[in-house]
């Protein structure tokens, strides 16, 4: 139960974050899209998806190219976030040590 009420203690810092004019508009688009995404369905994917610049340039690509469903951030999000578990890294780490010899063992 504590874990829940952490969760939305982050979530609520996410979206204050949101009604910031400091970033800009395309940004706030897409960190509002992520939150809209996730709040019914995974308010825990929305730190996860706001903390790591790769998946950030998600919501924006799709917002920009696709239909910018729910859905498809929600599931595309999701198997990033499970593939990161398992891995034990986070997207921005793979990346970063993609190009790096030894990586893969």
């Amino acid at each position: 139960m504590q874990e829940l009420v952490n969760d939305n203690a982050e979530v609520s810092s996410e979206l204050q974050g949101l009604n910031s004019n400091i970033l800009p508009l395309r940004e706030r688009k897409a960190r509002e899209y992520i939150v809209n995404s996730f709040m019914g369905k995974m308010p825990s994917l929305i730190p996860f998806a706001l903390e790591n610049e790769s998946v950030l340039k998600l919501p924006s690509y799709l917002l920009k190219y696709t239909t910018g469903s729910r859905h498809t951030l929600y599931q595309y999000v999701f198997g990033v976030h499970r593939f990161c578990c398992w891995m034990g890294n986070s997207p921005d780490e793979l990346i970063r040590n993609s190009g790096k010899q030894g990586f893969r063992q």
